[in-house]
C-alpha cells in the first residue's frame, strides 16, 4: 500500500512471497522501479509451519516460494500486535521477523489471488492474458484464422475436470463442434460437453497461473498425463456471480515453449 494510506484501513497488497529463516516477507512485485521495503507478511487465515516451500492457504490452495499474489489487506506496526488481541508469542515471532527501520508487518485479512505460481514453466502472465483474450475471441466468433492465433501443439487432449477424454488435432479444433466432448454425465449435468460453448459471451472473467480454486471448495487436481505442464485457466470471476452454480473454469495446460497441450472444462456441481 502507498504510504499515506491508514494503517487501519485495508488496502490491496500486491508482492511475491519470500520465506527467510521461518519469516514470511512480502517482496516487490517484478518490473517496480522503486523497490518497496520487504515487511513480514502475516496471512491471517493461513497456517505458519515452517514449510521452506511456502504456505497453504485456509481454502487448501498452496502459495509456494517465489508466487506472485495479490490480498486484501493492510499495515500494522510490529509492536502493536499484543494491543489488537495477538498473542504474546505471535507478536513476538512477528517482532523478531520485522525488517527496516519502521517495523511494519503487511497483513493478509481477505482472499489470495495467485497471479503467477512461480511454477508455470517460464510462462508468463501477458502470454497468459494474451492466450485467453484469443480463446475467448475464437469462442466469441468461430473461425479458421481465430483459431489460428490459439497456440495448439500438433494434438491437443480434451477434457473435463480431472479426466481427460480425447485428442484433437490443431486443424480439426478450428472446427467448433471438434470441441465437443460426447459424455452422457459431468457434475449431475448432462452432455455434450464443449469449452468453446461455455466461454461464448462470457463478460466478467479472470485469469489464473497454476492451481486455482474450485470456486468455493479445494483445488481439482490437474489430470495426471499433463499435471508437469504449465496450467493457465480462464474463470468465470467469482466476485461478479450470485452464487457457484453460475461458475466455470476452463483450464490450459501449456508446454515449455507455450503451446497448448491439454483443455479441461468444469464448473460447480449442483
Amino acid at each position: 500500500p502507498e504510504t499515506h494510506l491508514d494503517r487501519t484501513e485495508l488496502a490491496k497488497l500486491t508482492g511475491v512471497l519470500g520465506i527467510e529463516d521461518g519469516c514470511l516477507y512480502l517482496q516487490p512485485p517484478p518490473n517496480v522501479r522503486d523497490p518497496l521495503q520487504e515487511p513480514l507478511v502475516w496471512p491471517y487465515g493461513t497456517t505458519w509451519q515452517n514449510d521452506p516451500a511456502g504456505v497453504r492457504l485456509a481454502d487448501s490452495r498452496f502459495l509456494p516460494v517465489g508466487a506472485l499474489f495479490t490480498a486484501a489487506g493492510g499495515m500494522h506496526s510490529a509492536d502493536r500486535l499484543v494491543d489488537l488481541g495477538h498473542a504474546p508469542a505471535v507478536a513476538e515471532r512477528a517482532q523478531s521477523c520485522a525488517r527496516g527501520d519502521i517495523s511494519e508487518i503487511a497483513y493478509i485479512q481477505g482472499e489470495v489471488t495467485i497471479i503467477d505460481s512461480g511454477a508455470s514453466a517460464g510462462i508468463s502472465v501477458a502470454h497468459a492474458e494474451n492466450m485467453v483474450r484469443a480463446f475467448l475471441d475464437f469462442a466469441d466468433q468461430p473461425s479458421a484464422d481465430a483459431a489460428e492465433r490459439l497456440p495448439f501443439a500438433d494434438q491437443v487432449q480434451l477434457g473435463l475436470g480431472r479426466d481427460l477424454h480425447q485428442s484433437r488435432s490443431a486443424a480439426e479444433l478450428a472446427d467448433p463442434s471438434a470441441w465437443a466432448i460426447d459424455e452422457e454425465y459431468f457434475r449431475a449435468a448432462t452432455g455434450p460437453f464443449s469449452a468453446l460453448d461455455m466461454a461464448a459471451g462470457s463478460q466478467d472473467t479472470v485469469v489464473s497461473l497454476g492451481e486455482h480454486t474450485h470456486c468455493a471448495s479445494p483445488p481439482v487436481p490437474p489430470p495426471a498425463d499433463v499435471a508437469a505442464l504449465a496450467r493457465i485457466s480462464v474463470q468465470s470471476d467469482p466476485e461478479r456471480i450470485d452464487s457457484c452454480l453460475q461458475w466455470w473454469t476452463v483450464d490450459f495446460f501449456v508446454n515449455e515453449t507455450g503451446d497448448i497441450e491439454a483443455v479441461t472444462l468444469d464448473f460447480w456441481e449442483p
